[in-house]
């Protein structure tokens, strides 16, 4: 096995160490020369509209990356924090995970991928590139809140300003638009916690079984004391 014509031993180490993106370089057996992100968000919801919802949100968020001059590059040992802490209790509503506030400052310009033509097939993407956008000092801890939806101590408009302007200016169909931005919207009630998440549905769903369940055994055992 020579790693020149078999990707074995890189897939081997890819795939331990993704966790929502993963890499996909082309399969020459299958006549793919496409270099690919598969996007895996999270777990499956519980209904059809939250599963849309999830992936619109994804693929406005795919396409803004591309086609806006918008940089959201942080190390991947900070990547690695931010799934720690999304694992703690409540993250949701109490953890800050480490983001760029100066991610969107270029917004209304095209994408450098597009402008240095590093998106085409055959132009190498050079490293001083990503070197230059690497400045960790604009790298902040944020809630989700927070990076959805703004934060006025680090003057960071939030995701969805972005999202819905990037919908307003590029969506032309108002049929198709008015679908994105309702499900744009769902997700933002529930960062904002107008909506609950699950976390807290099956919070009070456990202490609601566990009360009556308490109460059903208490009931239980003084019936057959009085036996």
């Amino acid at each position: 096995m020579t790693d020149a014509k078999d990707r074995s031993h890189f897939e081997n180490f890819n795939s331990t160490n993704w966790n929502s993106l993963r890499f996909k370089p082309p399969k020459i057996e299958d006549n793919d020369n496409c270099f690919k992100v598969e996007i895996r968000p999270c777990e499956l919801q519980l209904t059809p509209f939250e599963n849309c919802a999830m992936m619109t949100l994804c693929l406005i968020y795919s396409q803004m990356v591309m086609r806006n001059d918008v940089n959201f590059i942080i190390p991947i040992t900070q990547v690695d924090e931010n799934f720690e802490r999304a694992h703690n209790f409540n993250a949701f509503e109490k953890e800050k995970f480490y983001f760029r506030v100066d991610g969107l400052k270029n917004y209304e310009k095209e994408s450098k991928l597009v402008e240095l033509n590093f998106a085409s097939y055959g132009n190498e993407v050079v490293k001083e590139y990503f070197e230059k956008e690497s400045n960790l000092s604009c790298v902040k801890e944020l809630t989700l809140k927070e990076i959805f939806c703004g934060s006025k101590e680090f003057g960071f408009k939030g995701l969805f300003s972005a999202m819905y302007n990037f919908v307003e200016v590029n969506i032309k169909n108002p049929e198709v638009k008015g679908v994105i931005n309702k499900h744009l919207r769902f997700i933002e009630e529930r960062v904002k916690g107008i909506l609950f998440v699950y976390f807290i549905y099956f919070f009070f769903l456990n202490i609601f079984f566990f009360f009556f369940g308490y109460l059903f055994i208490k009931f239980e055992v003084n019936f057959i004391r009085n036996l």
